[in-house]
């Protein structure tokens, strides 16, 4: 599974503006799948609400289990995001 795929359906959320999906650890599954996301300008948006819009458009083991609002997503000089950092996060 490409995290592009789960990227390009959330990013499509009327209240996004940014996101980058990456795998987190799982005890019964290994991975899962965890959204990062950045909200439009005055935005407010749940992560119920994500993962709903994402039900409608996603097979279930494509869904991301947990979302988490950032103020930006972690980006090198070059404009590429570091998933490496997201993980960090926690």
């Amino acid at each position: 599974m490409s995290p592009g795929e789960v990227e390009d359906v959330v990013c499509n959320h009327p209240k996004v503006a940014e996101e980058a999906c990456v795998g987190i650890s799982n005890r019964v599954y290994g991975e899962e799948i965890k959204a990062y996301v950045v909200l439009k300008q005055g935005g407010i948006c749940t992560e119920a609400e994500i993962i709903e819009f994402c039900k409608l458009h996603l097979p279930t083991f494509k869904q991301p289990k947990k979302v988490q609002f950032i103020e930006a997503i972690p980006k090198n000089m070059l404009g590429k995001m570091l998933r490496a950092e997201l993980r960090k996060l926690g």
